[in-house]
């Protein structure tokens, strides 16, 4: 099936009826949408009025949408790799390649897998039910999905309802239907941040915005009070001339002024307004600002503190999502501070769509990961990595340690995967669990008995060809795995030793016929009046 068979299919599938052309408008706005909000108060948690209120609120907050804009496009621009958790076995990696070509291209509706991470990372920062995601494929939508998944879908989070069924987990509102859709937990997930140890909350947390939400609403108050108080096209100044006015004096020199304005054109600026008297006694002339903002107030200070706690609601540095918030940061604050992304907010949220793709997409012989790899990380990986190789050789070398032991601390270090670590202990002679290859002679299994039952001197090659037939042609993890051990069975009890040197090495025979070519052709000739003796030293030479 191509891509545009797969979408096509996906639009059909999905119960999001805004994609689809065959569904009628009945039913109104529904129960979800009945709830407005306030924009003047913050509701509680938890109600639909505070998500709606979360999502306004990022619209006017410059420092919040731009902290959510930064966030997501450091997200988005990490590559995501679909890979086989076993690479030997290339059927799995030929469909690696294609479930990963599909993901990237064919989710949401063909708009590719950016568009969807971007309305998943929105939904799950700023909205304490969370983000949901659709798992298309065919069939019932409240039955377990028996069939291969054709694409994923982001659903809108204010239209999902959360139950407290393990099997249904969420109803889906579809606006365009009316309709509510009972779905079964193989084709939704349902994810939210710092979800409530409440039972009956069903796992409704608290968002990133909804954890900075004073902060922001202080940062909002601040630039009103400066929009309202300098903005609004206050009076410049009062000024007064004479010894004092009376109050409707004062209040019919504003009038006159804001009509005089009017009529210059000027809508957020006001000139200043003059009042005074002739008949007052002892002249003076005082000039009153009136949009000054008061002595206390430092704008970089409250914008410091609150850009600073927008990004720890993010779980990241300051400096990575507000750039310019430090300037005299040195290489080395900023080194510490990358170092520290991986297990903070964007490791995370790296990690749970890593679980979402690898528990509810691929199947089990696949593995997704995002390659939050650089120059940086892999120095730093490397230097370990090579302090642990020096420490493995050392102990070994002392016998306080063997090469099976250390390979097992790299295998639960992450240095190496299970099928490398069995590649290696097969070449030695050794199953995974640490026994003799050759046990495999006497196991009752039916595929060890039939390739290995009758094996002799003068038909192991012969069955050799038979097993490598199987393991090439196999789809079978399981029989691969079978038949590449039964191939070490075969070489460790009938291939020949190799010749190995008094300390038990193999040696290296090394040919060094090049080396002999290209130099000993430059060796000068020796003239023919030389003397014995000097041709007999320049042949040692």
């Amino acid at each position: 099936m191509n891509e545009k068979n797969i979408i096509n299919e996906s639009v059909q599938q999905t119960i999001q009826g805004t994609k689809r052309d065959d569904q009628d408008t009945r039913g109104g706005m529904g129960l979800l949408f009945m709830l407005g909000a306030n924009a003047n108060t913050v509701p509680p948690w938890w109600s639909r009025k505070r998500d709606e209120y979360l999502r306004n609120i990022v619209t006017e907050s410059d420092h919040l949408a731009g902290a959510l804009y930064n966030f997501s496009i450091k997200m988005r621009t990490i590559p995501l790799r679909i890979q086989a958790r076993n690479e030997s076995i290339k059927w799995h990696t030929s469909l690696a390649k294609e479930y990963e070509s599909a993901i990237k291209n064919i989710s949401e509706f063909g708009k590719g897998f950016d568009t969807f991470f971007s309305k998943w990372i929105d939904d799950y920062h700023c909205q304490d039910n969370g983000a949901f995601i659709e798992i298309i494929a065919e069939g019932r939508k409240d039955q377990p999905i028996t069939s291969r998944v054709l694409s994923i879908a982001h659903l809108d989070s204010s239209k999902c309802i959360r139950t407290s069924d393990p099997l249904f987990p969420v109803i889906y509102h579809d606006e365009k239907s009316g309709k509510h859709y009972k779905l079964h937990y193989s084709r939704v997930s349902s994810v939210s941040q710092r979800p409530s140890p409440i039972a009956k909350m069903n796992e409704v947390g608290y968002c990133s915005i909804s954890n900075v939400l004073n902060s922001a609403n202080s940062m909002i108050d601040l630039y009103r009070y400066k929009q309202e108080r300098v903005g609004s096209r206050p009076a410049e100044a009062f000024i007064i001339t004479g010894g004092g006015l009376d109050p409707e004096d004062i209040k019919m020199a504003m009038n006159l002024q804001r009509a005089e304005d009017d009529n210059s054109s000027l809508s957020r600026y006001s000139r200043a307004v003059i009042a005074g008297s002739r008949s007052v006694q002892d002249p003076k002339f005082d000039i009153h600002h009136l949009h000054q903002m008061p002595e206390w107030f430092s704008e970089r200070e409250a914008s410091i503190i609150a850009m600073s706690v927008i990004a720890m609601g993010f779980g990241m540095d300051a400096r990575e999502l507000f750039p310019s918030l430090e300037s005299g940061a040195t290489k080395a604050d900023a080194i510490i501070s990358h170092i520290k992304q991986r297990g903070r907010g964007p490791g995370h949220v790296l990690s749970v769509m890593e679980h979402i793709l690898n528990t509810k997409v691929l199947p089990s012989f696949l593995i997704a990961e995002f390659d939050y790899q650089d120059d940086t990380e892999d120095r730093q990986a490397a230097e370990i990595r090579n302090i642990r190789a020096q420490a493995r050789q050392r102990d070994i070398t002392v016998g306080v340690s063997s090469l099976r032991v250390e390979r097992q601390k790299m295998l639960d270090n992450g240095e190496i995967t299970l099928p490398m670590f069995e590649d290696l202990e097969l070449t030695d002679g050794r199953l995974p669990e640490g026994v003799d290859v050759q046990v495999l002679f006497y196991s009752v299994d039916k595929d060890y008995k039939e390739w290995l039952g009758d094996v002799n001197e003068n038909n192991w090659e012969e069955k050799e060809n038979i097993i490598s037939t199987v393991l090439i042609n196999s789809r079978s993890e399981e029989v691969i795995t079978k038949a590449r051990r039964a191939l070490a069975a075969i070489k460790a009890r009938y291939h020949p030793d190799p010749i190995v040197d008094e300390n038990g090495n193999v040696p290296i025979e090394i040919d060094d016929s090049y080396q002999s070519e290209r130099y000993g052709r430059k060796l000068p000739v020796p003239p023919a009046n030389v003397t014995d003796e000097t041709q007999n030293y320049q042949e040692a030479e």
